[in-house]
């Protein structure tokens, strides 16, 4: 159902698809204005589903943090980050989201050594969405592209 590849294993078709689908969620959808896309695409494992046509309906990328080489993030040894966590509108609320996170932690579980997840995660999914799985809070809730998030840590 998921499929995970670095960004150089990518087909053009696959990561035409990511692009339209993080736009449509990210850029159209919450009318952000951040780098889209932005040089950590290079350095992560793109993680998505996509459905018969070829749209990738839900995505996250996952970002060794002991390797990034990214301003953007900071080095942390033995994690790795969840970022651009999209699902499209069309499917929210079908469980899809949580099929999504689940697939994604044991994939870091099962193909990394990393012993914990972090994620600055949009404030507003942190009680529904990461906490049910085990995300705990750290330190106060911070604006990042205009929207108040939280940063969440999952040990593994």
């Amino acid at each position: 159902m998921f499929t995970a590849k670095k960004f150089s294993d990518l087909t053009v078709e696959e990561l035409n698809a990511i692009y339209i689908a993080r736009s449509k969620v990210f850029t159209v959808g919450q009318q952000l204005t951040v780098q889209e896309p932005d040089l950590a695409d290079r350095q992560a494992v793109h993680f998505f589903s996509q459905n018969d046509a070829g749209e990738v309906v839900a995505y996250m990328r996952l970002i060794d943090l002991e390797k990034i080489e990214d301003d953007h993030y900071e080095q942390v040894s033995g994690a790795y980050a969840l970022s651009r966590v999209a699902v499209l509108k069309t499917l929210r609320g079908q469980g899809m989201g949580r099929k999504l996170l689940d697939a994604a932690i044991q994939w870091v579980r099962d193909e990394t050594e990393a012993t914990k997840i972090i994620i600055d995660a949009q404030a507003y999914l942190r009680d529904s969405y990461y906490a049910p799985v085990g995300f705990v809070q750290v330190g106060e809730e911070f604006r990042e592209a205009g929207l108040p998030h939280v940063k969440m840590i999952l040990e593994l």
